[in-house]
């Protein structure tokens, strides 16, 4: 999904705001005739500023995509969508969501009029989930008054009659206020169709809040998702209610629940009694914290170095609170010197620090912003001892050149931020260690850089109980892992691309966890990404090519999500599933291979929406106990059979098996319960 630069989508949100907030537009209508029913089909889209956006390519999911158990469904059964039939024979709906067995919240824009009583009729549509079909769906009547109601912040309480909570449950909503770039969901009914949710690419900008006090997302919205909830994905609470978007700033807006909440006691009332997020003592020390700033901040990464919110603190001291000293100049000694400025000598008689190139004393060196060059006329003469003199939050920006570590592994334990030049210019970092660096801080990132081991069955970077933000980087470990994370690491992987080597990225360990998004992966020897031993990763949008054994590989009680992603030939397969493990797959194109997808020992998937071709072998292999549920799949033309399940199961609904060489399906003795419905086979 395409997306402005944060810079530039916050400051085009802050001159569109105003014109944004001020010009309330009447909601997607329909047809008068059509009120009272469930499957209804909008009119119009009303013209000028309209109140929700696509964010580049549409990313806004059916509900019904997602299983029965799934915490969308679940959690989606508490929105609906709100129709509305005015006196003046207009109609709109928009989207409301439950908060106790009376009450909806919407927008206040949803129901102009509704407060002087220019409504004729009002329902709340509750459990639409299967586009163009009533059965699930109930139908409730709304009061056509106020409970509580503010234009400015643009939210509305209405009274619902028939206790839909009984059935279809509530939210919960939260006093915390949006936090930078946490992760959303929005559910809504866009367009008045049947519930969806916008998922990939959904979270606060950087600032989450602008300066006329809204709430900027990326989520992916249309007209009739106004009222809809901005889930927030690590609690699943309400944090702010969306409700407008401008295709001139490419951001969408929402309103706070915390601004909500401070200015209404009404719904207040429907927060429970501590609404911050879970994590008792730390929860607890986040929320002073954020009131105290730069000294709270220390204090939370002090106790708290585990909390889900610790990466955030981390980000925010780098930012604002990080000191900017400047040592050795004129006019400030160094702490600890003699009175006359001079520095104890080394044992070379330089009047260096131990280590130090000649001339380095001489030097000021920000702690906060250290440059190198790759012949040491820099801040320092090389990496290591920068990565020793950096504060805590610091950043090490490099020139272009080799930067040679030799037999010594660089180890950071401070978060930090290693940045090369960019823009064609490359700065690489070899050496010939076991591990090239070694990652046990909380936090930072490697940016544009080149990262090549050199020295055999080595790994380039270990992410050891760690957390490591890698981007836009090109990473080389001629014979084993390009990067390992473990011991409860995580690790955020953009925009980079991985050469040759054994495997790209390997997680490791329970706890561990990994996004790995719009990567390129090129001829790795076993997998592009592996994921084992109860690890959790996020693979969405790669690029794999060439992979001689499997392109990715979950094993041994991992999970992972697999969305979106480009795999071409692969010489086992381009999906494995193994040992226990867990996925859901979901929209990848796979050409050219042996088999497509594998589910072996044990192991369950949900696949949907996957185009699997051109494979020697068969499209989708089920074997050994494994499982799979596969729907809408298109597994064509393939050597092999389109679906081979042997010693295990599934249940195969609506998928296009056409043009496969050993015939649509091919079950051997043996197998499981083998469900087939609806499938596409000549």
């Amino acid at each position: 999904m395409s997306r402005l630069p944060a810079s530039l989508a916050r400051a085009l949100a802050v001159l569109l705001l105003g014109a944004a907030s001020g010009s309330a537009q009447e909601p997607i209508a329909f047809l008068p005739e059509d009120f009272g029913k469930i499957v209804v089909t909008p009119r119009q889209s009303l013209g000028g500023i309209e109140f929700e956006q696509a964010i580049g390519s549409y990313q806004n999911e059916p509900v019904s995509d997602y299983g029965e158990n799934s915490a969308p469904r679940r959690i989606g059964r508490a929105v609906g969508r709100l129709d509305l039939l005015y006196n003046n024979g207009k109609t709109g709906f928009c989207t409301a969501f439950v908060l106790d067995d009376k009450h909806l919240m919407t927008n206040h824009h949803c129901v102009p009029g509704i407060d002087t009583g220019g409504v004729k009729a009002a329902q709340f549509v509750a459990g639409y989930v299967e586009q163009g079909r009533e059965a699930g769906a109930e139908r409730f009547t709304v009061d056509p008054s106020v409970v509580a109601s503010d234009v400015g912040l643009d939210f509305a309480v209405l009274r619902v009659f028939g206790r839909p909570a009984d059935r279809f449950g509530t939210l919960e909503l939260v006093k915390d206020a949006p936090e930078d770039g946490e992760l959303y969901w929005i559910i809504g009914h866009p367009m008045g169709q049947a519930q969806h949710i916008s998922r990939e690419g959904c979270a606060a900008s950087l600032p989450a809040v602008s300066d006329a006090g809204k709430l900027v997302h990326t989520c992916d919205t249309l007209g009739g998702n106004s009222g809809s909830p901005v889930i927030r994905v690590s609690d699943r609470r309400v944090v702010g209610l969306h409700h407008a978007g401008d295709s001139r700033s490419g951001v969408n807006f929402a309103i706070p629940m915390s601004q909500i909440m401070a200015r209404s006691p009404v719904v207040a009332a429907f927060a429970p009694e501590d609404s911050a997020a879970p994590g008792d003592t730390c929860t607890a020390l986040w929320n002073e914290a954020r009131e105290l700033g730069c000294d709270g901040y220390a204090v939370f990464l002090d106790q708290c170095a585990d909390h889900l919110f610790t990466p955030l603190a981390q980000g925010l001291m780098t930012r604002a609170c990080t000191a900017q000293p400047v040592i050795d100049t004129p006019d400030t000694a160094r702490e600890g010197a003699p009175p006359d400025g001079t520095v104890p000598e080394g044992p070379g008689g330089t009047g260096a620090p131990d280590g130090a190139a000649p001339g380095a004393a001489d030097k000021a060196v920000d702690p906060a912003l250290i440059r190198l060059a790759a012949d040491g006329s820099g801040d320092l003469p090389d990496l290591a001892q920068a990565v020793a003199a950096a504060a805590p939050g610091g950043r090490i920006e490099l020139g272009a050149g080799l930067y040679t570590l030799g037999a010594e592994e660089l180890v950071v334990d401070k978060p930090l931020t290693l940045t090369g030049p960019g823009e064609g210019a490359v700065a690489e970092i070899r050496g010939a260690a076991p591990v090239l660096i070694r990652w046990t801080a909380k936090g930072g990132s490697l940016e544009k850089l080149r990262l090549v081991q050199s020295g055999g069955k080595r790994v380039a970077v270990v992410l050891a109980g760690g957390s490591l933000r890698v981007s836009q980087s090109d990473l080389t470990s001629e014979e084993d892992s390009a990067i390992v994370v473990t011991d409860g690491g995580a690790l955020e992987l953009r925009d980079n691309r991985f050469n040759d080597g054994h495997t790209g990225v390997f997680v490791t360990d329970e706890g561990s966890s990994a996004v790995i998004r719009n990567n390129i992966f090129l001829r790795n020897a076993r997998a592009a990404v592996g994921v084992s031993n109860a690890a959790r990763a996020q693979i969405t949008g790669n690029l794999i090519n060439a992979a001689a054994h499997t392109g990715i590989e979950v094993s041994r009680r991992a999970e992972a999500e697999i969305a979106d992603n480009r795999i071409r030939q692969s010489g086992v397969a381009a999906i494995a599933l193994r040992i226990g493990a867990r996925a859901a797959i979901q929209r990848n194109t796979i050409r050219a291979g042996t088999t497509g997808i594998l589910v072996t020992a044990e192991a369950r998937a949900e696949m949907l929406r996957n185009l699997v071709t051109g494979q020697s072998g068969a499209a989708l292999w089920v074997e050994d106990d494994g499982h799979v549920e596969a729907t809408a799949n298109s597994l064509t033309d393939n050597d092999g059979a389109g679906i081979f399940v042997t010693a295990a199961g599934g249940v195969f609904t609506g998928n296009d098996l056409r043009g496969n060489r050993a015939g649509p399906f091919l079950v051997l003795g043996g197998a499981g319960d083998v469900v087939r419905r609806d499938n596409t086979v000549q």
